[in-house]
């Protein structure tokens, strides 16, 4: 008599699973498979459906800062002297001087000719998703005379950063990894 109850429970268990996976499989919304070229202009190689951008030349930049992770600091480097300075506890206090090279130098300002900064035009893409708040520091920011641009920077997983355009955002990246290894 056990052994029947037990079978009946384990028969409604089965259909009811069987039930909702036949009847609900289809309630989640479908992904847009259209495109739209106006949505095509991105971040390093961003494609349909992605973003949009505002594009704009990087001028009057005179420090680049270089985030640090291990360390959990930035290394800010003057441009037009090659002084470089850590800043320790996420950029808030002077630490101590590091020696950037020539070679060094001119390669980061030859990853900075020519690049433009790609601007999201709108800074969450959350359409449909539900956001985690990782906060995610910038790689790299540019400081001017009146300004701060933060590359990379997302408050949530949701965020869409400002980046350089293009390969540039890459190449930026991959100089930072390496002057970081070097020190």
């Amino acid at each position: 008599m056990n052994n029947q109850v037990m079978v009946k429970k384990v028969s409604i268990l089965i259909g009811c699973a069987a039930f909702m996976i036949v009847f609900f499989q289809n309630c989640g919304k479908a992904p847009s498979v259209t495109s739209n070229s106006s949505e095509t202009s991105g971040v390093a190689g961003l494609t349909t459906n992605q973003p949009q951008y505002n594009s704009y030349a990087i001028s009057n930049v005179s420090k680049v800062s270089i985030w640090d992770e291990e360390k959990q600091r930035f290394i800010q480097i003057d441009l037009d002297t090659g002084d470089a300075l850590a800043m320790e506890r996420a950029g808030e206090v002077p630490g101590e001087k590091i020696l950037v090279t020539n070679v060094e130098l001119a390669d980061l300002k030859s990853i900075l000719s020519q690049a433009d900064v790609c601007d999201p035009i709108k800074k969450e893409n959350s359409e449909g998703k539900m956001c985690s708040q990782n906060y995610e520091y910038p790689y790299a920011k540019f400081h001017g005379k009146s300004q701060e641009i933060s590359l990379g920077e997302k408050v949530n997983s949701c965020s869409v950063p400002v980046d350089l355009c293009g390969e540039k955002a890459s190449q930026l990246k991959k100089w930072s990894i390496d002057f970081i290894k070097a020190l």
